[in-house]
């Protein structure tokens, strides 16, 4: 990755909250021209709708109810700051610069707006943009490279759901917004080795509430072999 480390990011794990959020744009720097319920969305400079095949879909109308765009943003930057602290994933943040930074808060803020079903919000990778014009990828895209495992998308579920919950996100919204998490499952996992690990575990003695999160280097392939001089990701990436 690009500084000598790289972010990873995406979503959701059914398992321990059944919850999530993603996609979305500000109408302000991401117009959109009309956004289904069902999640699909016409991205202005866009040749197609919604998000690119094996992307998440769908979302759920809870825009209004959070505050609205300024509200959706704000529980994204609350989600990045909880990532940035959780030793099983935060390991790529920490080398991240100032411009790596912001690029990935805003696409991310896209994709919870996108979630939300913000109006004139919609995410669509290699076509929206953040406010200074970079395009935010599509989660494979992004993630290409990181081979992240089962265990990476998991923890990053969690750190949603349970941000969500302190933002006041009520449980059946979190158990609604799940699937629009989960459709980006394949785009993020890119390796079935040791799904239980943390590709890039930083926890205390490389264990995490008792159970260890680094992978095992001689247990055949690494998943980190080869990958760590991959692009950061946006915010499906985030973007």
């Amino acid at each position: 990755m690009a500084n000598g480390k790289r972010l990873f990011f995406v979503t959701a794990g059914l398992a321990a909250w059944t919850v999530l959020t993603y996609a979305c744009s500000v109408e302000d720097e991401n117009p959109a021209t009309g956004r289904t319920r069902g999640g699909d969305a016409s991205v202005e400079g866009s040749t197609g709708t919604g998000p690119l095949p094996g992307e998440g879909t769908g979302g759920v109308a809870v825009c209004e109810k959070y505050g609205g765009v300024a509200g959706a943003k704000k529980i994204a930057a609350s989600i990045v700051a909880d990532v940035a602290n959780d030793c099983r994933i935060n390991g790529p943040f920490a080398s991240m610069d100032a411009e790596t930074t912001r690029h990935f808060a805003e696409c991310f803020e896209i994709l919870i707006g996108g979630a939300f079903l913000c109006p004139g919000v919609a995410y669509q990778g290699g076509t929206t943009k953040d406010s200074k014009g970079q395009v935010c990828r599509s989660m494979t895209e992004a993630h290409k490279g990181l081979n992240l495992r089962k265990a990476d998308f998991d923890a990053f579920s969690e750190v949603i759901a349970g941000t969500l919950t302190k933002e006041g996100v009520t449980p059946e919204d979190v158990r609604a917004l799940a699937p629009a998490i989960e459709g980006y499952r394949t785009g993020v996992v890119q390796t079935n080795n040791q799904p239980d690990k943390n590709t890039y575990c930083g926890c205390p003695n490389g264990v995490y509430k008792d159970k260890p999160c680094l992978p095992i280097l001689d247990a055949g392939a690494d998943v980190r072999d080869g990958g760590n001089d991959a692009a950061p990701p946006d915010a499906g990436d985030g973007g």
